[in-house]
């Protein structure tokens, strides 16, 4: 399978201008480890594929494949690892986790059903906090549709339990009386949720009471109109980790002969 760098918008880009000014929904994905663009959904669809992502929110998991089939699309996905997105063939897929490529035993598996030019992330979890034991590894996956609807004037936000036995968590930001998401139960994912955007304010994983902070999403200074943030909260009992990355959709239309980036924020 192939990786699509940064570079690949240019292409984007100029396949908007040659159609006549379409709609380009090619998704710039920002995290700890950089910067990189995925293929647009029109481009996935005209190939009959869908896109997929991989999370590794499962601490103690070690390096594991993610299997499509009878591919291998995803290795070497260590504990908070954000993969790019991969084209996947297929309308039902079987997708599986196993420990390394040559591995054949399978820590979780699901059969799902994919939509040609539609977007998904896995996200892989413990099923209970013995996980985090060594040599123990008892993994479960959430596989969700990434339904990316800009605002060019909100901040769209996504929170994910991914905390065994920690409880109904909410998701707030310093400063305001209300949390952005409430009593959210661990395996469930909150949507995406579109706020006013947020130039400072710390966003904090709650526990549902209000009353105490598990984790501080450090890596997040501001929520910015147009952007779509994922937020995960995993680990244990004195050990919470948050894994956080950020999408932009490259939504370029044509006004008289001028490509206009409309998931700027207006002026």
């Amino acid at each position: 399978m192939r990786h699509f760098p940064i570079i690949t918008l240019a292409g984007a880009l100029a396949a908007t201008v040659a159609c006549g000014g379409k709609k380009d929904d090619t998704v710039v994905t920002k995290t700890d480890a950089g910067t990189v663009a995925s293929p647009s959904d029109s481009a996935a669809n005209a190939n009959g594929v869908s896109l997929v992502r991989v999370v590794n929110a499962a601490p103690g998991s070690g390096s594991l494949t993610v299997r499509a089939g009878d591919e291998s699309p995803f290795s070497g996905v260590a504990y908070k690892k954000v993969t790019p997105y991969q084209e996947v063939r297929g309308n039902m897929v079987r997708f599986r986790i196993t420990s390394g490529a040559s591995d054949t035993t399978d820590l979780a598996s699901n059969n799902e059903a994919m939509s040609d030019g539609n977007r998904y992330t896995i996200f892989i979890m413990p099923d209970d906090d013995t996980t985090a034991a060594a040599g123990v590894k008892h993994l479960t996956m959430k596989v969700v549709r990434d339904e990316m609807d800009p605002d060019s004037t909100k901040a769209q936000v996504r929170f994910v339990n991914a905390a065994p036995r920690a409880g109904e968590l909410d998701l707030a930001i310093g400063g305001q009386a209300d949390p952005v998401f409430d009593n959210v139960n661990f395996g469930n994912e909150a949507g995406f949720k579109g706020i006013t955007p947020v130039s400072r304010g710390q966003v904090q994983v709650r526990r549902e009471d209000g009353k105490a902070s598990l984790a501080s999403v450090r890596n997040i200074n501001s929520l910015q109109a147009g952007k779509l943030y994922t937020i995960v909260v995993t680990g244990k009992k004195g050990a919470y980790d948050v894994i956080s990355f950020e999408d932009t959709v490259k939504d370029l239309s044509m006004r008289n002969g001028t490509a206009r980036d409309t998931s700027k924020t207006p002026r």
